[in-house]
């Protein structure tokens, strides 16, 4: 009778030492969980439409925005494609190194969040998954300037956005210093990265066209991205002697552009849309909306 005592006296320490172990446990897991950022997090990112030069863009009608430029209707569904988006949504991003996988969406876009856009326009479609993916958002908090133009910097800036997702999983930039203009790290960025070189662009305020859109947009992926899924024979306003023309004809290779006007031109020194804008960087990053089968030329 006298060793019954004993034996509550060793037991109740191991009772109190795994008790003990468990908090500890618990403890570690909270603190991994509340130290995980949250990349989907779109308040953290930097935004190319969310720029001042993005809210002051002026709603410019652009010769380019034509329901046949760039946005041709495709074979493939664009709302079985975007149907199929949507079972995504929520998700973080998929993979660790350079995927496609990685685009995903991370805003969430309500029914005549816009005003200045109409849900019977043909871009709408690629312009909501533009923002959901958060490439581009409104030049105010409830316009999008679907005719307005964008300059060099928000083109480079959108670019950048799009490589830097598909490499590294999330679009992060380093802050800019004191005095620089908004753009500089997305410029700073694309320089390091070899989407640009230095004297590429003497102005990166300036309107951009959209054979320098191209161009642009060309080196936001590895080029075999870019699968040629259509014939180009030739253009009747581009030749291999032009300026980016190797970027253009790429471009209506891989599925991104269509013909522009009734006579299947691409006007290379037109001004490039706001909404224009949506629909080409949709394809770029969902190969899905991309147009297959085409002969131009």
């Amino acid at each position: 009778m006298k060793s019954e005592p004993k034996a509550i006296i060793l037991t109740l320490p191991l009772q109190v030492l795994a008790y003990a172990a468990a908090l500890v446990l618990v403890s570690i897991a909270a603190y991994l969980s509340a130290s995980t950022p949250d990349v989907a997090d779109a308040a953290s990112m930097p935004s190319a439409a969310s720029t001042p030069s993005e809210v002051s863009t002026p709603s410019v009608p652009s010769a380019a925005s034509t329901p046949s430029a760039a946005s041709t209707p495709s074979a493939v569904s664009t709302s079985d494609a975007v149907a199929a988006i949507d079972e995504d949504d929520g998700e973080e991003y998929a993979e660790d190194g350079p995927s496609m996988a990685n685009f995903v969406p991370v805003n969430d876009y309500e029914s005549g969040q816009f005003t200045d856009v109409s849900p019977d326009e043909w871009y709408i479609d690629l312009l909501v998954l533009a923002y959901r993916y958060n490439l581009m958002r409104g030049s105010s908090a409830d316009a999008f300037s679907p005719s307005g133009d964008i300059s060099i910097a928000q083109a480079i800036t959108i670019a950048t956005r799009i490589h830097c997702i598909y490499y590294n999983g999330v679009d992060e930039f380093p802050s800019i210093e004191p005095g620089e203009p908004w753009y500089q790290a997305n410029v700073n960025y694309a320089l390091d990265n070899g989407m640009i070189s230095e004297g590429t662009f003497a102005d990166y305020g300036k309107t951009a066209t959209r054979a320098e859109t191209m161009y642009i947009f060309s080196r936001s992926l590895p080029e075999y991205e870019f699968p040629p899924i259509c014939t180009v024979n030739s253009l009747p306003d581009v030749t291999a002697t032009m300026p980016y023309s190797g970027a253009i004809f790429m471009m209506y290779g891989a599925g991104i552009l269509a013909d522009n006007d009734t006579q299947g031109a691409f006007n290379p020194d037109a001004k490039i849309t706001r909404a224009e804008t949506a629909v080409l960087i949709s394809r770029v990053i969902i190969p899905d909306l991309r147009l297959s089968g085409n002969t131009f030329g």
